[in-house]
């Protein structure tokens, strides 16, 4: 069952993720237990991406009110799922109703797994969220390794290991994903302490690992903050642009640390800078351009891009219309579904819609072929179904990669039309670089006397 499982839930997020890349897979320790912590930024994605591209079987822990959703407690069932029991999931009668003590069976599940050598993985913050930084982690993770080595005499062996993962788009399915293992440590240190002082050093673990999560993760004091940042990451790579997403998302957190070190300094210029930047990019979006599109406006790259647009128009065009003709219904219902039932919280828009989708479209597959089969064959019903099911995956997983091609001829085209600002414009985001650029470089002075 877990095998089954794990295997759907790795084609559901090929399908709805246009790629997902793994880093540091190396260091995840063989035939030793681990405990996996990450950031949570969007539901049970974050759980499902860990999940799915891990090669070691991994348990999560989840709050265990998820049960009470059919669907997600069939899966966390099939997946032998860990739930932990927290009053700030439930209403104030529900809170007197509830056997805190419960959570003793749920630590002991994760020291079992532990001495089985499994893999656990947790999220520390204790729930997703729309907050741009990381949030006060739970002292969860570090009672369940301290109190699970102390039970057997730290003869474990527990290793915790820190994951960033990053998503292109929070607010929805699609886009690029990332999922950063960064090396395994080890808890022996806080053994004597643990003995001595158990709580304090639950305190000590959980804030090293509070630590470590900040400095690998896009943790911001703001949304401004992380405006401004991911705006100057795309400035600074316009010229020379990564394609692997995790190029972007170091760079991403270079910047954060040289603003970290350096925005208090009174001559730090990142009031000006941050005018710059915000009006380069007020003026490019009412064109609809990028800053790298101004560094592609020769003709040789629009044929490029031409050249690469047609072969998929042309093969899977046809197949993305019939698609969304066929797959219309589920996909409205998905939309409102999500609509209600997320809100305005973004972190959970993309697990609304996964869930969902898991349920309604195996149903809308079952009704065409009792629809077909009414009238057809068996055999010509099966056929047909089939192509409509594959109709359906190319208008829900290539169809963005075709749209993505058809933006990129169309600003290189539009770009073309206002080739007489274009030198203007490379002068301003050339401004922008040189600005930026003092404030590296004084960054790493800082970082540098900081760490002496």
């Amino acid at each position: 069952m877990y095998g089954i499982l794990r295997e759907l839930i790795r084609l559901v997020l090929r399908l709805c993720y246009g790629s997902i890349e793994v880093h540091g897979r190396e260091t995840v320790p063989k035939g030793v237990p681990v405990l996996f912590i990450g950031n949570h930024q969007t539901g049970l994605v974050d759980g499902a991406l860990l999940l799915g591209i891990q090669h070691r079987p991994v348990r999560l822990v989840i709050k265990h009110t998820l049960w009470d959703i059919p669907v997600v407690s069939f899966f966390a069932t099939g997946l032998g799922m860990i739930p932990v029991f927290r009053k700030q999931d439930l209403s104030p009668e529900q809170q007197a109703q509830l056997d805190m003590r419960r959570n003793d069976a749920s630590f002991e599940r994760v020291a079992e797994s532990f001495r089985r050598n499994e893999c656990v993985v947790i999220f520390p913050e204790g729930k997703s969220h729309n907050e741009a930084g990381l949030q006060r982690l739970k002292t969860g993770p570090a009672r369940m390794l301290l109190e699970a080595e102390l039970k057997n005499d730290f003869r474990l062996g527990v290793r915790w290991l820190p994951v960033a993962i990053d998503l292109e788009s929070r607010d929805r399915p699609g886009g690029r994903a990332l999922v950063h293992y960064h090396p395994a440590r080890g808890i022996l240190k806080w053994r004597e302490l643990a003995l001595t002082d158990f709580e304090a050093a639950v305190r000590g673990l959980r804030d090293e690992m509070e630590v470590y999560l900040r400095e690998i993760t896009h943790d911001f004091a703001s949304w401004e903050d992380r405006r401004l940042v991911d705006r100057l990451t795309e400035m600074w790579l316009a010229a020379s642009p990564t394609y692997d997403y995790l190029g972007h998302h170091n760079q991403l957190l270079k910047w954060k640390r040289i603003l970290e070190t350096t925005r208090d300094e009174p001559d730090a210029p990142w009031p000006e800078l941050r005018r710059k930047v915000d009006d380069i990019f007020e003026h490019l979006q009412l064109v609809g351009l990028t800053p790298a599109d101004l560094f592609r406006t020769n003709l040789s790259s629009r044929r490029f891009v031409l050249a690469r647009l047609l072969p998929n128009l042309l093969v899977w065009a046809p197949l993305i219309l019939v698609g969304r003709i066929v797959w219309w219904v589920p996909t409205r219902t998905i939309a409102r579904i999500t609509l209600k039932g997320a809100g305005s919280k973004m972190d959970v828009v993309s697990t609304y819609q996964l869930v969902a989708g898991i349920i309604l479209y195996p149903a809308w597959t079952t009704i065409l072929f009792l629809g077909l089969w009414a009238s057809l064959d068996l055999r010509e019903a099966v056929g047909l179904t089939l192509i409509s099911v594959g109709c359906g995956v190319a208008a829900l997983s290539v169809a963005g990669r075709v749209r993505l091609n058809m933006s990129q001829l169309l600003r290189a085209y539009r770009m073309w039309s206002f080739r007489a600002n274009v030198q203007s414009g490379r002068d301003l985001v050339v401004g922008v670089w040189q600005s930026a650029a003092k404030l590296w470089q004084r960054g790493l002075e800082k970082q540098d006397e900081l760490n002496s």
